[in-house]
This record gives structure tokens, C-alpha cells and sequence, in this order.
């Protein structure tokens, strides 16, 4: 089952970022929340495929990918997707 995680510049999870997961046939939103004391995953329906950040907490930018729609793809053998936000400077 695939794993997709929102990491900041400095790979600090970035907790309440919104996303959206999808597989071949549906998406489904989620927030990234705190997950026991040391990880922060969303884990995703089985199939999921693809995934994007629709909203993220005050402070934060969402990053650019090159796919139009905003979308990042798990690759082959992989078991986790890596969205990033940009964290404002104070």
C-alpha cells in the first residue's frame, strides 16, 4: 500500500497540508496529520497512484511539479510519494 508524506524544504513534515489521492478510477481528499510521535504519513487507498497538494497551513507555499494538473506520480518499486511545500521565512 503506498505512502505519501508532505515534507517541507527542510524534510520537517508538514502537518494540515491538504491532498488529494487518487488510483486509476477515483480520488479521495485527506489532511497530512501527526501520526504517534516520530512520523507523519498519509497512507492511501490500495492502488493509489498518484497524489496533489490542494491546500497547505499558513506559512507555507506549495512547490511546483513539472505534471500540468500538479500531480506527483509513485515511480516503479517505489512505496512512497514525497509532495513538498516551501515554509515562508518569519
Amino acid at each position: 500500500m503506498p505512502y505519501f508524506e508532505v515534507v517541507d524544504q527542510d524534510g520537517n513534515p508538514v502537518i494540515g497540508a491538504e491532498v488529494i489521492l487518487c488510483d486509476e478510477g477515483s480520488c479521495i481528499p485527506g489532511t497530512v496529520e501527526e501520526n504517534g510521535a516520530e512520523y507523519y504519513l498519509f497512507k492511501a487507498l490500495k492502488g493509489a497512484a498518484k497524489a496533489k497538494i490542494t491546500g497547505v497551513p499558513e506559512g507555507y507555499t506549495i512547490d511546483p511539479v513539472e505534471d500540468p494538473d500538479g500531480y506527483t506520480y509513485l515511480a516503479e518499486g517505489e512505496t512512497t510519494i514525497t509532495l513538498k511545500a516551501t515554509k515562508v521565512a518569519e
